[in-house]
C-alpha cells in the first residue's frame, strides 16, 4: 500500500516556524510528522519564496533574519518534501480556477496550490480553508486544516 501524499501550503508551513504563532504546535506537528516520513509530502516551489518572506516579514523578537529563515528551508523543506514546480498551463489554469470561482487578487497563490494537482495529493493542509473550498468546489474533502 503506498503512503498518503499530503499537499502543504504556506498557511500551514509558516506557522511551524513561529513558536509565538497561534497554530504553532498544530503546524509543527504536522511538519514534524511529514519529516518522519509518516507520509509523502510536496510543497509547491512557490510556497518557499512565500516562507521567506514571510518569515523575514513577521514583526518578532529576536527578528528572523534573512540567514536563518534560509536554513529553516533547507532544514525543513528541501531535501525532505516533494517540491512541485509549475508549468505555464499549470498557471493559466490556476487563473482559470479564480475565474471561476469568483477568486481575485491574493487567492491566485491559494490556486497555484490547487494547481498542483499533478502530485495527486491526497489532501491539502491549509489554514485557508474558506479560500482553498471555493478553489476546489466538489472536492473540498481534500483539505485539511493542520
Amino acid at each position: 500500500m503506498s503512503k498518503e501524499k499530503i499537499l502543504f501550503d504556506t498557511s500551514a508551513l509558516l506557522p511551524a516556524f513561529l513558536p509565538d504563532h497561534p497554530m504553532h504546535s498544530r503546524c509543527y506537528n504536522w511538519l514534524n510528522r511529514a519529516c518522519s516520513n509518516e507520509f509523502e509530502w510536496a510543497v509547491p516551489k512557490h510556497c518557499l519564496a512565500e516562507v521567506y518572506a514571510g518569515l523575514t516579514a513577521i514583526p518578532s523578537s529576536p527578528r528572523i533574519d534573512a540567514n536563518s529563515a534560509l536554513k529553516s528551508i533547507n532544514d525543513n523543506i528541501l531535501g525532505q518534501a516533494k517540491i512541485i514546480s509549475l508549468n505555464e498551463s499549470d498557471y493559466l489554469k490556476a487563473i482559470e480556477k479564480c475565474v471561476t470561482s469568483g477568486a481575485l487578487s491574493g487567492a491566485i497563490y491559494d490556486a497555484l496550490v490547487v494547481a498542483a494537482e499533478k502530485f495527486n495529493a491526497h489532501r491539502i493542509i491549509t489554514s485557508n480553508y474558506k479560500d482553498f473550498a471555493r478553489l476546489v468546489g466538489k472536492n473540498s474533502g481534500l483539505i485539511c486544516l493542520p
